[in-house]
């Protein structure tokens, strides 16, 4: 269902969970540049019916029914931004993770986010300075920020919150070794890390996916409601 975007921070899309009663599991997913809140929300069949699904759109208007989280320029270097610019969407969501938490009862011992591409970066982004607020992480064919990286919370903070990291070996829009970056980053994070590479291009493709929804649903072994 649609929600007004003038009640919370973000406009979004929902897929309510099937259990009874909350608290209700949590995943919000966060689509990539040009995109918008439809994209990552046709996934939503094939996750565990007992999370309740949001799929936020970026504040970022850039054409018709495309929003990002921060405008990108694409260079020889690389995507490359304005300074700043991810850190104002960042706050945007840690606002947005708050307010869904108590609009749709969400359990913040089951609240993940998830993102593609930008999605993925923003979600790294969440990740590397508000970990306590997630339950696990779920970034994919994304890349990291190097200015969030100052802002990277106190180690106890992790409490080894799961983590699983997708990307492409075939990606021709974040190549590889922007996977391999993110890897090496996490690695020396208290953290539960699952890094994953298929042979697919920048995209979710059949196998990964399949990784992803039974990854979602082991963060749920401990619930026993069905």
């Amino acid at each position: 269902m649609d929600i007004n975007p003038n009640n919370l921070s973000l406009y979004h899309v929902v897929r309510p969970s099937s259990l009874p009663n909350g608290p209700f599991p949590i995943l919000l997913l966060l689509h990539g540049v040009g995109s918008n809140e439809r994209d990552l929300f046709a996934l939503a069949p094939f996750i565990d019916p007992r999370y309740t699904v949001i799929c936020a759109r970026g504040p970022i208007d850039i054409g018709q029914d495309a929003y990002g989280w921060y405008r990108v320029n694409w260079t020889n270097s690389g995507p490359m931004h304005e300074p700043g610019a991810p850190e104002k969407s960042r706050v945007i969501l840690e606002r947005f993770v708050e307010e869904i938490a108590v609009t749709y009862q969400g359990d913040r011992n089951h609240f993940i986010v998830g993102g593609f591409s930008q999605g993925g970066a923003m979600t790294y982004s969440l990740l590397l300075t508000v970990p306590e607020t997630l339950s696990g992480a779920l970034i994919m064919s994304g890349r990291t920020i190097a200015e969030m990286e100052p802002k990277i919370a106190p180690t106890e903070q992790f409490h080894d919150i799961p983590v699983l990291v997708t990307h492409g070996t075939r990606d021709n829009v974040l190549p590889i070794d922007h996977g391999h970056q993110i890897r090496t980053l996490l690695t020396k994070l208290p953290i539960v890390l699952t890094y994953k590479e298929f042979k697919m291009a920048h995209e979710i493709n059949e196998e990964s996916l399949n990784l992803i929804t039974q990854w979602l649903t082991h963060q749920l072994d401990d619930l026993q409601l069905s």
